[in-house]
């Protein structure tokens, strides 16, 4: 099924706090999506995040972030009763802990730790049944990367 998009836009809120080592963040993103022959859709995204740096190899990052892909369907539950899918397709919430390492000046070594909870653009593993996965889940990451 296609839809025609007639208009799309969008607003971002962001802030930004520095003290020292510290550093505070918060975004909000709020995209509005005109269909032709269909409701507005509206698509919210937030996050708040902190790091801190402790000396100069080591820094520490947190932050929790929401992703819903329509406002008035945030649960999921009027997706999953129209047969489009499982409810938890319509959103996504994700709490990560992280840390750097700053090995060289050009060297840096990231490993992060996620809680998800939801499923929205993920591919279900069990391709017959996408209802049958569990909504809550974890992603452990690992980036080696050089800054020239």
């Amino acid at each position: 099924m296609f839809y025609e998009i007639d208009e799309v836009s969008g607003t971002v809120a962001s802030v930004e706090y520095i003290r020292g080592d510290t550093i505070l963040s918060a975004e909000y993103n709020m995209i509005k999506v005109d269909i032709t022959n269909a409701p507005t859709l509206d698509v919210l995204g937030w996050a708040v995040a902190g790091s801190h740096r402790f000396n100069d190899l080591f820094e520490l990052g947190m932050y929790y972030s929401v992703y819903i892909s329509d406002v008035d369907d945030a649960n999921g539950k009027d997706w999953e009763r129209d047969g489009f899918g499982s409810r938890h397709e319509r959103y996504i919430n994700d709490a990560c802990l992280s840390t750097r390492f700053d090995i060289t000046d050009g060297w840096i070594f990231k490993l992060e730790g996620h809680l998800m909870r939801g499923m929205n653009e993920v591919v279900p593993a069990k391709d017959d049944d996408p209802g049958e996965n569990d909504p809550t889940w974890y992603l452990f990451a690992a980036k080696l990367g050089y800054n020239f």
